[in-house]
């Protein structure tokens, strides 16, 4: 079910499944959430309630005027205030798991676990970096999110995977995306880094957008990570193996769900 919500001042898009344990996906910059989560939407809706929002600017959800990650930050808090009174399951994939990290370091008693699937981790630029990102809009480090190459080298095999379709996505976004990741390069990151909930870490073993050296140094910034690495797959692991993803999730959530199937006395 897809439904559109006022969320801060973005109409947000959402995509929705049935009651249960509920997990906020959030999707990164190469598309929506339909982009990035319809391939494991049937095998995770049997066992979760999923909420899969396009982010604010991206797919059908109006932009913010704000882009900075502090602003996303407050849109998300508001978007969990409206679809759950209870603790949540928040995972992310590239920029989507930057705000998922930063999300369950600063709101603690509202995440139960997190997953955080290629990115999470942020780079910190120097202050001439930063000085130079403000004066030319652009990242120390940036890419283009929708430059063919890039595009390719999100998939262990871009023939099946990088497809005309998803390259039209890839394009359609790039303005938000844009706007984003040059917000993420020059303004100050919020102060609370360090998540302290159980978070699964799950990267393609061929991701050369967001390589296993991010997984690894980021495995060093929090209290419980489990690492989990996916032979065959890229930066988009739950396009090329949704099964693989589905497992690993299902199984990283197994203490959560045996909690709340068990009968109260």
């Amino acid at each position: 079910m897809s439904t559109t919500i006022q969320v801060c001042e973005s109409q947000t898009h959402i995509w929705q499944t049935n009651e249960g344990l509920k997990v906020i996906l959030l999707h990164g910059e190469f598309g929506d959430a339909a982009t990035y989560w319809k391939a494991i939407t049937p095998a995770l809706a049997a066992r979760l309630a999923l909420i899969c929002p396009d982010l604010p600017g991206f797919g059908a959800s109006t932009p913010m005027v704000d882009a900075r990650l502090q602003t996303y930050l407050y849109w998300l808090r508001g978007l969990i205030d409206q679809v759950s009174d209870q603790p949540v399951i928040l995972g992310g994939c590239g920029y989507g798991a930057v705000i998922a990290r930063f999300y369950a370091s600063r709101y603690p008693q509202q995440i139960r676990r997190l997953i955080l699937s290629g990115g999470g981790d942020v780079v910190r630029p120097s202050p001439i970096q930063r000085w130079l990102g403000h004066l030319t809009g652009r990242s120390h480090n940036s890419v283009d999110p929708a430059n063919s190459r890039t595009l390719g080298n999100l998939f262990y095999a871009p023939g099946d995977f990088c497809t005309p379709d998803f390259v039209r996505h890839a394009e359609r976004e790039r303005p938000a995306a844009l706007r984003a990741l040059r917000s993420l390069a020059t303004d100050p990151l919020p102060t609370a880094w360090t998540p302290i909930c159980p978070t699964l870490l799950i990267w393609g073993n061929e991701d050369r957008y967001c390589p296993l050296t991010r997984q690894r140094a980021l495995a060093h910034e929090l209290q419980d990570p489990r690492t989990v690495e996916i032979f065959e797959a890229g930066h988009l692991v739950m396009i090329e193996q949704p099964r693989r993803f589905v497992a690993h999730v299902l199984d990283f959530l197994q203490p959560v769900l045996l909690e709340a199937n068990t009968p109260r006395s």
